[in-house]
């Protein structure tokens, strides 16, 4: 079975959201800590594979169909909290509009 680059992925997401002008100045990091200065923040994390029974057809034997699940962490820091669930929300939704623009990711 061929390896599969799942960094790689993670790295195309990110260039994905660095690439989107309403994501300019949002820092957008792979599988670190979050770091708490202020401003708005994106970090991609691969959480896990799995092979779900109920997915496999009958090459099981042959072929592997696997879910693999990512996480994006979105959050903003500052100091009002009211502002900043908002800020979130709405980094949230620019995320999820920049990645549906690639169809790659949709």
């Amino acid at each position: 079975m061929a390896r599969v680059d799942y960094y790689q992925i993670e790295k195309d997401i990110k260039t994905q959201l660095e690439a989107d002008a309403d994501l300019a100045s949002v820092s957008v990091r792979i599988e670190e800590e979050p770091e708490f200065v202020m401003g708005d923040h994106v970090i991609i994390y691969l959480l896990g594979r799995e092979a779900p029974e109920d997915m496999q057809s009958i090459s099981a034997g042959t072929e592997t169909r696997y879910l693999v699940t990512f996480s994006i962490m979105c959050f903003s820091t500052g100091l009002q909290l009211e502002q900043l669930l908002e800020r979130r929300d709405d980094l949230l939704s620019q995320v999820e509009l920049a990645l549906m623009s690639n169809r790659k990711f949709a």
